[in-house]
């Protein structure tokens, strides 16, 4: 079954303090999944200079190297029987 996450990222940007993307994760994805994407997050902006790098490719860097399958979220949203937000 389908999972839906609201990864929201805190920006320096006071107009828009937080930017939101919205993603769907496809298989048996849970509790103890997110908070190993919430440690694949923090490890990620420890390690990898992000300064080049837009929220979406960070997003594509971590989650392709999770081995889930994912999908941003797009209209019309399929079927899902999680909803999990993470702010990271």
């Amino acid at each position: 079954m389908n999972s839906l996450i609201n990864l929201m990222f805190e920006t320096e940007d006071s107009k828009y303090p937080v930017a939101i993307n919205t993603v769907v994760v496809h298989g048996d994805f849970g509790t103890n999944n997110v908070e190993e994407l919430e440690d694949s997050f923090s490890s990620y902006f420890e390690t990898t200079d992000t300064s080049d790098k837009d929220y979406e490719n960070i997003i594509k860097d971590v989650l392709d190297a999770s081995g889930f399958a994912w999908e941003y979220a797009n209209d019309p949203i399929p079927e899902c029987k999680h909803l999990f937000s993470l702010m990271i």
